[in-house]
């Protein structure tokens, strides 16, 4: 599915394919593990040529190609139904766009060996250092891939996580945000949004992803 500068790399509609990505590529492996950055890059484009191969994508253009990685997370508040999302300052990439908290991998996500995946790691950081807030992980939303490589080195991959808010003292990271808010999906929709931003957003309010926090 193409969106924009991106492209799906699963049909969010079909539950087993995204499993097993999410099996592939966040469960597996690199769970747990101390890589580096190398190590992640090289891990994420083997195990996602072995997935495309599994869903039938005979010509894969994902597989070896990927030199980051981005997290984004979702976070919806369960009680209102409302996201959050920031809007990017005028100088940045995305500039004056929103955007779901996140940021790239860091060295420092994957030196300690813990509970959860050191992706999960990056997005609950990235959002604290965004927003001021602390999340719970919920679940795996999807995964994109960049059409446009970085600085014509390689392409980025970026993985959506689901979260639920924990704390709710918002404080926007002046460098990096210059707007922070909750809003309801009719809101957001209006908003200029980055694009595959309104995909993601679909996809978790379709799946009511908030409904399984807590049972977990």
């Amino acid at each position: 599915l193409q969106v924009g500068s991106y492209h799906l790399l699963e049909d969010l509609n079909d539950l087993e394919k995204r499993e097993r990505l999410k099996e592939h590529l966040i469960d597996g492996h690199l769970l747990g593990r101390e890589l580096n950055e190398d190590e992640l890059l090289h891990q994420a484009n083997r195990d996602l040529s072995v997935y495309s191969k599994q869903v039938g994508q005979s010509n894969s253009q994902e597989a070896c190609m990927f030199t980051g990685i981005t997290v984004w997370t979702v976070v919806v508040n369960p009680a209102d139904k409302k996201t959050l999302l920031i809007k990017r300052p005028a100088g940045d990439t995305w500039g004056n766009l929103w955007i779901a908290p996140g940021g790239k991998v860091e060295k420092s996500d994957l030196k300690e060996k813990i509970e959860f995946s050191f992706l999960e790691k990056s997005a609950i950081r990235e959002t604290k250092e965004e927003t001021n807030i602390d999340v719970a992980i919920v679940d795996y939303v999807g995964s994109f891939a960049s059409n446009v490589t970085e600085n014509n080195k390689g392409k980025i991959l970026f993985v959506v996580y689901f979260a639920t808010p924990i704390t709710f003292d918002l404080k926007p990271q002046k460098e990096e945000v210059a707007a922070i808010g909750w809003f309801t999906i009719n809101e957001a929709n209006d908003l200029p949004l980055v694009e595959g931003t309104s995909t993601i957003l679909q996809q978790v309010y379709k799946e009511k992803m908030w409904e399984t926090a807590g049972k977990l």
